[in-house]
């Protein structure tokens, strides 16, 4: 939240890169993540398994961050906020929200294939749909709770001949509330990342000893598929803590008083937040790829959508 003294023409090619990067991102996300939507409305999952209504979630959020980046990124190129103070605290409210609403969901499915693997009788009885749409809305009510401080700190402030759009957080000569806000951020996150790892080390062990007491090949596919399912939210976990790892420790190099004002690190900051935005498009490609027969599912989808658009034309004419 510095001003830059910086070559403002030196540092016009990095910012256009960085909006081309934006567009790419903001492209690939929301077509990857309407194909997820499509396949499981229109193959009717959406009620059928507690995964695809978290990953519905997880792609709700995913979607409302990317629609953000083409005004980050027209803002990267025009360096200067054109787009009024509330939009600038409607972005900002909404990038956040959907960073926290992403921590809690992934956490939420991490726990859900734990309670999936350990306690395989009773899964049924414990994931029910009517359960995971409580959690679902704890989670948003969770994220939005975290969100609130944006709200009210995200605004648009006159520098020399620009705009800009920023957290302004009050700050004391013995408290800054924007890095301490960012401290409790990145503790938030590293709680929740050595949560999952520990559920999935527990999973790991219950499925090895469930797969050695298991001789009948019904019993051996239902954990082969537990075990694709777990695979692909563990990928999913690990995906998130690789993009947004980087660009937390970066912010704490700062808080702790290192000098990253040169433009290098200028563009290094700017570079590593981008690659954090990318999870928001990485995430529906993950699901895509380690999702069971995703492909099949695509083109079920397709001939259900077509026979069904059919029947409309019939019954119009």
């Amino acid at each position: 939240n510095r001003d830059h003294n910086y070559d403002r023409r030196a540092l016009k090619p990095m910012e256009i890169s960085l909006a081309i990067i934006y567009a790419i991102i903001t492209c690939v996300g929301l077509i990857a993540n309407g194909v997820v939507f499509f396949v499981i409305f229109a193959g009717r999952e959406i009620g059928k398994t507690v995964t695809a209504m978290y990953v519905v979630q997880l792609a709700i959020a995913d979607s409302a961050l990317l629609l953000t980046l083409p005004i980050f990124g027209l803002q990267k190129v025009s360096m200067n906020w054109s787009f009024g103070a509330v939009t600038c605290t409607l972005c900002h409210s909404i990038k956040f929200l959907s960073y926290y609403a992403g921590i809690f969901f992934l956490t939420a499915m991490s726990v859900d294939r734990y309670v999936a693997v350990a306690y395989s009788t009773k899964s049924h009885q414990l994931r029910t749909r009517k359960r995971t749409m409580i959690v679902c809305a704890v989670v948003w009510f969770a994220a939005g709770c975290m969100t609130l401080p944006i709200l009210m700190y995200a605004r648009t402030e006159e520098v020399v001949d620009r705009t800009i759009c920023r957290l302004m957080f009050p700050g004391y000569v013995k408290f800054n509330a924007s890095e301490t806000y960012i401290f409790v951020d990145f503790q938030l996150t590293l709680p929740t990342c050595l949560s999952a790892a520990i559920s999935y080390v527990m999973i790991v062990r219950r499925l090895q000893t469930s797969e050695d007491k298991v001789a009948n090949m019904t019993g051996k596919r239902t954990i082969s598929m537990r075990k694709r399912v777990t695979r692909m939210v563990a990928v999913l976990v690990i995906c998130f803590v690789v993009c947004w790892l980087p660009n937390h420790l970066f912010t704490l190099a700062k808080i702790r008083g290192l000098d990253l004002s040169v433009t290098p690190c200028y563009g290094i900051e700017h570079f590593l937040v981008a690659f954090s935005f990318s999870n928001a498009a990485i995430n529906p490609i993950l699901y895509s790829f380690l999702s069971h027969n995703f492909s099949t599912r695509f083109r079920d989808s397709l001939a259900m959508a077509r026979r069904r658009m059919g029947r409309r034309g019939s019954m119009a004419t």
